[in-house]
């Protein structure tokens, strides 16, 4: 299925049946996780799959939820990986990846937000992995009907807010981004989800680049890079669809001459750079 099509069926799914995954559906979804890497591929990681959810659901209270407030499952996804450069948006990278397999497998998702990582918690659900705890995925049926109701466009910032020509602020030409091929995609990807949908993405075309930053006052940095993994991949998958040669450069070091030259605001991260 088309990136742009998952994207358009995305739900989260906060209420589910106290009903397993088949062992053949998980057994499928971690047959395509064991093959997956992110856009740091130096970077070690593991995935844990968490069984019988509502009975050790309590363990998350106050440790793992959605805004702070706990999702019960009947399996949960927990993402433990090595503390480097970029984990964070390598990290989000991944799990988005799992979330829209299981979207693709009609299994229903909910991204959880790890507020404390402690020995407890792993304990309880059989963690042994050594690493940082980026976050969770909820797994399972949803409880009830979920319709299909088209992700509204006026929630979403403007494409010409969205992205700047070459330095920050200065709108773009419409007939530019037209003639590239760039509208239709651009249209797509600003629809990516994120944290409690403050949408902190702003991206700058530079010539044969695609510049992408995050930055809202509201949010921690963690929240901020880790909704920036996700925007990587949606980016990255999308323009592939319109038929881009599309690879990642994660900028990790020599941002400052970046920041001069395009006028960027120093609250904001620069995260990468994508060749179109």
């Amino acid at each position: 299925m088309r990136y742009r099509t998952l994207l358009e069926n995305r739900r989260s799914i906060r209420d589910f049946k106290n009903q397993s995954l088949k062992h053949e559906m998980a057994m499928e979804l971690m047959s395509y996780v064991e093959d997956l890497k992110g856009p740091l591929d130096d970077i070690d990681f593991h995935i844990s799959f968490i069984n019988n959810g509502f009975e050790k659901g309590h363990h998350l209270d106050g440790k793992v939820g959605y805004g702070g407030f706990p999702v019960k499952a009947p399996n949960y996804i927990a993402f433990i990986s090595e503390e480097k450069p970029g984990y964070l948006q390598n990290s989000s990278y991944i799990l988005e990846k799992i979330v829209l397999k299981a979207i693709e497998m009609e299994i229903g998702t909910c991204w959880l937000s790890v507020i404390k990582d402690d020995l407890d918690l792993r304990t309880n659900l059989s963690i042994t992995e050594k690493g940082k705890l980026v976050a969770f995925i909820a797994l399972g049926h949803p409880q009830g009907h979920v319709p299909f109701t088209p992700t509204s466009t006026s929630t979403r910032v403007p494409l010409n807010e969205f992205i700047f020509n070459g330095i920050w602020g200065q709108k773009p030409m419409v007939e530019e981004l037209e003639s590239r091929g760039l509208t239709n995609a651009l249209y797509h990807i600003r629809m990516a989800p994120s944290w409690q949908n403050r949408q902190p993405w702003k991206l700058i075309l530079d010539s044969d680049k695609l510049i992408l930053t995050v930055g809202n006052n509201a949010m921690e940095d963690k929240d901020l890079l880790i909704d920036a993994g996700i925007m990587m991949l949606y980016m990255e998958e999308i323009l592939k669809e319109e038929g881009y040669p599309v690879s990642w450069d994660a900028l990790l070091e020599g941002k400052d001459n970046l920041y001069e030259k395009h006028k960027i605001p120093s609250e904001q991260h620069i995260v990468g750079a994508l060749r179109l």
